[in-house]
């Protein structure tokens, strides 16, 4: 049976494009990771998105590495919207208030954060990831979203993890393994009866 449309859309939207839709694909040149072209791309195929933010002065940018100023700024891509959740990387401490006086998506997801810097988000009312890996443990009474990672390889695969925190309710994002250099299409495999 061939998937219908809504069926593609609704799997889409549970993909999120990291650092935006940026890699060639038939049809598409590759861009920059985290460049306007590609969170626009993921915005345009129906994907949500992940991209990573510091300060840049006063205002906030989009970037991975501190002291590299692409010049991009995170309210210049505001206009765009995203089927899935926006996962912003935290890449500076401090930008709680300014986020939330931004005010800019309603399905945004903050992570990568201390646990200081964590209190603060979840005291001004934003949402928070805690990430979980065979290196780190979360307390998941704590937040709703769990951003589960494998560094070296997926200790998650029994599914056991990841039921747990779906029949609790958590929001969960695996990190697909090509984030860190290894095959993906197993693991996405043993995703597959997990996430229905």
């Amino acid at each position: 049976m061939r998937p219908t449309e809504r069926d593609t859309d609704r799997l889409k939207s549970q993909i999120i494009a990291h650092r935006g839709f940026w890699f060639a694909e038939p049809g598409f040149d590759s861009c920059e990771p985290n460049s306007y072209h590609a969170i626009k791309r993921a915005s345009e195929s129906g994907f949500g998105l992940e991209t990573d933010i510091r300060d840049q002065g006063v205002d906030i940018s989009i970037e991975h590495d501190a002291f590299k100023a692409s010049g991009l700024r995170l309210r210049e891509i505001s206009r765009f919207s995203f089927q899935g959740p926006v996962c912003l990387n935290i890449k500076a401490d401090g930008l709680g208030a300014n986020l939330r006086s931004l005010d800019i998506w309603e399905n945004s997801v903050y992570f990568d954060l201390s646990v200081p810097e964590m209190v603060k988000y979840l005291k001004l009312g934003l949402t928070v990831a805690s990430r979980i890996s065979e290196y780190e443990e979360v307390n998941e009474n704590l937040q709703s979203w769990i951003w589960i990672d494998a560094f070296e390889k997926d200790w998650w695969s029994d599914g056991h993890i990841i039921r747990k925190l779906l029949a609790t309710g958590h929001q969960t994002i695996v990190v697909s393994p090509e984030l860190h250099g290894r095959e993906h299409i197993g693991s996405w495999h043993n995703l597959k009866p997990i996430f229905k």
